[in-house]
């Protein structure tokens, strides 16, 4: 599904003034772009199993999933592997 695009496609998403510049804060300079690729990345893998797709827009939109806990789970499991 490759289409040629004279310029690179862009995502654009309506976000609050706070949130802009909490942001901008926040992600050093040069960090933005390769954060959201990473999470954008992530994202299709998960959409593309219809399964996961239902779960994760259900945990989404109900608040459920919390990325400050999956980070301690993340970092739990790698002191557990040394």
């Amino acid at each position: 599904m490759e289409e040629k695009y004279y310029r690179s496609p862009r995502l654009n998403v309506d976000i609050s003034v706070e949130q802009s510049y909490k942001l901008r804060e926040l992600i050093p300079h040069g960090m933005k772009k390769p954060i959201f690729n990473v999470i954008i990345d992530q994202l299709i893998n998960i959409m593309e199993d219809k399964e996961k797709r239902d779960l994760f827009i259900g945990l989404v939109l109900d608040k459920q999933l919390s990325i400050p806990d999956t980070l301690v789970d993340s970092a739990r499991k790698g002191k557990e592997k040394k």
